[in-house]
């Protein structure tokens, strides 16, 4: 058998309220643990150190969801296990040159405010871009439970690592450096290999880049310009009210989110992986089983945001 790892076929798919289940499991972990430790993050770190990290966490993010072209995400609707590997090296590549321009970004940025801080820029955009290439390797073999671990590591082992950096007194750079390691720990556990990556020239990575250039060119500015909104929120009250402001936003925004953020990134990666597996045995065609499933997930989404929209409106 390859080491690349075939994708699960389409009959032996675990039903999506099971995987649903998996990742939301592994998403309360992720979620309970940092609202959990807020009160305590929020008197070891000042205001205006929590805006800054927000304020750094937005904008990494932000470079980081467009890391590898949006190449990863053709990954789980290639059954092929060398074209597979010609994305994931396409991917790798894309995710080195980003990662290179986030290095001379984050220099500009730490010389314009006179701070060393932004120049962990490269190391967030490199972790946080890898592992959404893992994430997706895994998906197209299936490993919701690898997935479900993955995140608990990486959101719930960050707040835990920045709560004992602000015991230990490091400050902003606990802070920053804190979800950082968080997040290259969290990678080790999705095992995506490295070994065996083609070069950039290699006529299957150009084929690889022709055959999925939808993802770059329509889904990267989409997944972009949503997440760029925070970032530039932050930017620009960070700029006009200070960085403490920013703080107190990022905070409000971090619990307001969390809900949502639990169920529909569940929902969604699990939601992938099964409507992968059903075009890839239906040649590239959308089912109409697959369909009612993505209608069904949107009624159901819209029923939970709508009563959490009207929560949060009566209680503000």
């Amino acid at each position: 058998m390859s080491s690349l790892g075939p994708a699960a076929p389409a009959a032996t798919n675990p039903p999506l309220w099971r995987a649903s289940m998996t990742l939301m499991i592994g998403g309360v972990g992720a979620t309970v643990l940092p609202l959990a430790l807020g009160p305590w993050l929020t008197r070891l770190y000042t205001p205006e150190q929590w805006g800054l990290w927000q304020w750094f966490a937005a904008v990494a993010a932000s470079i980081a969801v467009v890391a590898c072209g949006r190449f990863e995400f053709a990954l789980p609707l290639e059954p092929d296990h060398d074209k597979a590997r010609a994305l994931r090296s396409l991917s790798c590549w894309c995710l080195v040159a980003v990662v290179l321009l986030a290095g001379v970004g984050g220099g500009v940025w730490s010389v314009m405010l006179g701070a060393s801080w932004p120049l962990a820029l490269p190391f967030a955009v490199a972790a946080l871009g890898a592992l959404s290439l893992a994430t997706l390797w895994a998906t197209r073999a299936q490993r919701f439970g690898a997935m479900a671990v993955s995140r608990i590591v990486q959101h719930g082992g960050g707040a835990l690592a920045q709560w004992g950096a602000g015991l230990a007194g490091l400050g902003l750079h606990g802070l920053l450096v804190a979800p950082i390691v968080a997040a290259w720990v969290a990678l080790l556990g999705l095992r995506l290999p490295w070994r065996g990556t083609l070069a950039l020239r290699d006529p299957q990575v150009r084929q690889a880049a022709r055959t999925h250039r939808d993802f770059a060119l329509f889904n990267a500015p989409h997944a972009w310009s949503a997440t760029a909104v925070d970032a530039v929120a932050l930017t620009l009250i960070a700029s006009y009210e200070g960085a403490a402001a920013a703080g107190f936003w990022g905070l409000a925004m971090r619990y307001l989110k969390a809900p949502a953020t639990l169920v529909g990134a569940a929902l969604s990666q699990a939601l992938y992986a099964h409507l992968a597996a059903d075009a890839a045995e239906h040649r590239g065609l959308v089912s109409p089983a697959a369909r009612t499933e993505v209608r069904r997930s949107i009624v159901v989404l819209a029923g939970i945001a709508f009563v959490l929209a009207v929560a949060c409106s009566a209680w503000a």
